[in-house]
C-alpha cells in the first residue's frame, strides 16, 4: 500500500530541475546570453552621436502625449483606471493645469538634459572597455 501525503509526512524533492525549470532555465540563460553578446559585438561600434540621437524617442513621445491631449481638448475630466489622474497626461509634469506649459519644457528638458549625460557615461565605459580590450 503506497504512503499517503498526510500533515505529518515529507513530501520528496528531486535535486533536479523539473522539465518546467528546465526550460525556463534556458529561456533565462540564453536570453542573457544574447544580451552580452550583442553588447560585446557593439564594443567600439559605439558613435558620439548616439546619445544624441537616443534622445529622439522620448522627445517625439513628448509632442505625442501634447498632440494627443490637444485632440481630446485637453479634458481632464476622463480619469485613468484607477481615477488618480487625467488619462490623457500620463505623468503629472505634462499636465499643462499642474506644471504650466513653462513647466512642461523644464520637465522635458531636464530629462532630455539627464538622457544625454546617462548617454554619454555609458559611452565613455564603451571606449574604456575597448580601450583595456585593445591593450
Amino acid at each position: 500500500m503506497p504512503k499517503q501525503k498526510g500533515a505529518g509526512s515529507k513530501v520528496k524533492t528531486s535535486r533536479y530541475p523539473s522539465q518546467d525549470e528546465n526550460v525556463l532555465i534556458f529561456n533565462y540563460t540564453n536570453s542573457v546570453k544574447q544580451r552580452v553578446l550583442l553588447f560585446l559585438n557593439l564594443l567600439a561600434k559605439v558613435k558620439w552621436t548616439y546619445p544624441l540621437i537616443s534622445t529622439s524617442f522620448p522627445l517625439a513621445y513628448s509632442g505625442f502625449v501634447l498632440i494627443h491631449a490637444a485632440i481630446l481638448g485637453f479634458d481632464t475630466s476622463i480619469v485613468n483606471s484607477i481615477g488618480i489622474g487625467p488619462l490623457i497626461y500620463p505623468y503629472f509634469f505634462f499636465n499643462p493645469e499642474k506644471v504650466g506649459y513653462s513647466g512642461i519644457a523644464m520637465w522635458v528638458g531636464v530629462l532630455l538634459a539627464a538622457f544625454i549625460v546617462i548617454g554619454y557615461l555609458f559611452f565613455g565605459i564603451d571606449k574604456l572597455l575597448c580601450k583595456r580590450k585593445i591593450d
